[in-house]
């Protein structure tokens, strides 16, 4: 089964949305039905101790892409939990790249992660030393628990897809924290990506 996982939140009052595709071979209705919760336990939780307050997440939205189960909606009420951004900038971030065994743009996807404003965390458009540990630090934890099959997130693996796909995706390999800030796309004003 490829399920897409759409994860909502804000920063700073501007919507921050993410696309994510997980694949589980032989996924029953109940693993499906998990997946939401572990989406919130083991990708949103990852992210929150490197971001500051302003970030918060409402809810994961999860479709399966064969179109057998049915849609639903995991709210959510989670908040990065450093303190307020001393430097409040809503379109910057970190992009995580999801690499695949196949090359070439089909074979690579990413993530991008906004509340990264507390404090001077970055200096000439890189991430100073101990904040890419930290980053780093969160690309591995990531893939440990969706490149692997890890059961404590049900055997559900991250997987690129392109929007028209409705069987199945490329499994994601590792993944990696990109050392420069980057920029999230906006897509309509109030809106990021």
């Amino acid at each position: 089964m490829l399920a897409r996982a759409t994860v909502f939140g804000t920063y700073g009052g501007q919507g921050h949305i993410n696309v994510l595709h997980f694949q589980l071979d032989a996924a029953t209705s109940s693993a499906y039905l998990l997946l939401g919760a572990y989406v919130d336990g083991f990708w949103v939780d990852s992210h929150r101790g490197n971001v500051d307050n302003n970030m918060r997440w409402s809810r994961v939205h999860v479709e399966d892409r064969g179109g057998n189960e049915p849609t639903y909606d995991q709210p959510i009420s989670r908040a990065g939990v450093l303190g307020p951004s001393a430097q409040f900038c809503q379109f910057l971030g970190v992009c995580f790249e999801f690499h695949t065994l196949v090359p070439g743009r089909r074979g690579r996807g990413r993530s991008f992660q906004g509340g990264y404003g507390h404090g001077n965390l970055f200096n000439f458009g890189q991430w100073l030393p101990e904040v890419q540990t930290r980053i780093d630090n969160v690309a591995l934890a990531l893939t440990d628990y969706w490149c692997t099959g890890n059961s404590v997130v049900g055997g559900w693996r991250l997987a690129v897809a392109p929007r028209s796909e409705h069987d199945s995706g490329i499994l994601v390999q590792t993944i990696v924290a990109r050392p420069l800030v980057s920029t999230m796309n906006t897509r309509k004003v109030g809106q990021g990506l």
